[in-house]
This record gives structure tokens, sequence and C-alpha cells, in this order.
């Protein structure tokens, strides 16, 4: 049986303590990681306008905080704004999943040569202890908490570039195809990615590039068409929320 992701109810944060309330930028940035945590694992009606007043309401701060919060999500391209309609989540096309995992390929296998000249077994061990974390979770059947262990293994892979403008641009890569993925999510999935990355983990321990490019375009390509095939075939599912 396919299962969709499970969430689990988390606390709201609060952004004012006690009496007082922090400054704008402070409030601000903490709205912003907030709404982006909901946005990433696909928690809002994108169909819908964000509610400013709502999000005050939830967060216990005043309307500037909350504002500021999404012009730094709509920067992101996690967001757009609407005439007249305020902001609402960013629905992405077959084209703009083509383009984010295109972009991956592009970048992934290019920076593949400067992560192997800089492999350390130090840096090899952090990855490793990534994918050993999933193993007990595949048991268990949570494709959300293995989701999250991926997002981590891709961004602890981008990492070993050192070079931090590439790491800025696979990252916000990341953060999009993380909010589809989401949707696109089952445990047989799950079990797929966690053997692809074993398949990266191998080649990065050989220092084997073609191997390790190989590797990389076939994960991208099999992620690639999973999510298109949601598109194609269940677009409501791709935007689904709790």
């Amino acid at each position: 049986m396919k299962n969709k992701i499970s969430r689990k109810a988390r606390p709201q944060r609060k952004i004012r303590k006690g009496a007082g309330q922090l400054p704008s930028r402070s409030a601000s940035v903490l709205v912003y990681e907030e709404i982006k945590k909901k946005i990433l694992q696909n928690e809002l009606d994108s169909k819908k306008a964000l509610d400013e007043k709502i999000f005050s309401e939830e967060f216990s701060t005043s309307r500037t905080p909350i504002r500021e919060a999404l012009i730094m999500l709509e920067k992101e391209g996690l967001i757009t704004r609407q005439d007249g309609k305020g902001f609402t989540v960013k629905q992405f096309s077959m084209k703009d999943i083509q383009d984010l995992y295109e972009f991956r390929e592009v970048n992934e296998t290019g920076m593949a040569p400067a992560i192997l000249s800089k492999l350390s077994a130090q840096k090899l061990e952090g990855l490793a202890a990534i994918l050993d974390e999933v193993q007990p979770l595949l048991q268990k059947g949570t494709p959300g908490e293995i989701l999250e262990k991926s997002f981590a293994f891709h961004i602890k892979f981008i990492e070993l570039c050192e070079n931090s403008a590439t790491i800025e641009a696979m990252k916000n890569c990341h953060e999009k195809i993380l909010r589809i993925a989401w949707s696109c999510k089952e445990e047989a999935t799950s079990v797929d990615d966690y053997q692809e990355h074993r398949k990266i983990l191998a080649a990065l321990e050989k220092g084997d590039l073609q191997e390790l490019q190989a590797t990389i375009r076939e994960h991208i390509h099999i992620a690639r068409d999973n999510a298109l095939n949601i598109v194609k075939n269940n677009i409501e599912r791709l935007y689904f929320f709790p």
C-alpha cells in the first residue's frame, strides 16, 4: 500500500515572550523560519492567499515581521505575489520541475571533481552516519522522517565542494524539491532513495569520478521522473495539505 507522509503536529512557536516583543528583525527571522517549514512540508494551501492576520495571531507578533518574512520567502522563490491578492505558495509546473532537476544534474555532476579532490575520511563518515540513521527508519515505515534524512544527506554532499556560492544556490534548489517530495514520497521510493544514496557513497569511497557522476545522474533522473509522474497523473496530490 502506498502511504503519504505522516505529519506530526508541532506546537505553535510564539514570537512574543511575556509582555515584551522581540525587535522587528529578530521576529521576522523567526517567523520566516516557521512559515518556511510549513511551506517545505506542504502544510499550506497553495490555492489560498497567505493570511498575514492569521500568521500574526499564530505567532503573537505584529504584521510588520510577517510582511518582512514573506518578502524573504518571495526572494527565495517559495511564494509568489499576486496582484491585489497578497502572497500565495508557489505552485510548480512541469517545466519548473524539469528545470530544478536539470539544474541539479548540471551542478552536482559538475562539482563532483571538486568534491573528490577535497574528500577526507571524516567527511565520508559524516555522510555514512546519516545513512546509518535511515536504516532503522525504513523498518518502521516512516517516509517523512526518511525524507528529512535524505535532505540532510544531499546538503552534506553539496557542502563537500566547499564553494559557498554553489552551496547557497543548491540549498535553494533542494528546498524547492523538498516541498515537491513531501507529496511524492512513498515507502517504496524511500527504500529506493536509500539504496541510491548508498551507491553514491560507495562511488565516493572508491574515488571513481565517472562512477560518481553516473550514479548522481541516475539518482536525479529517477527522482525527476517520479515527480513528473505525480504532476501528470494526480496534480492534487502534489499540492496535498492536511
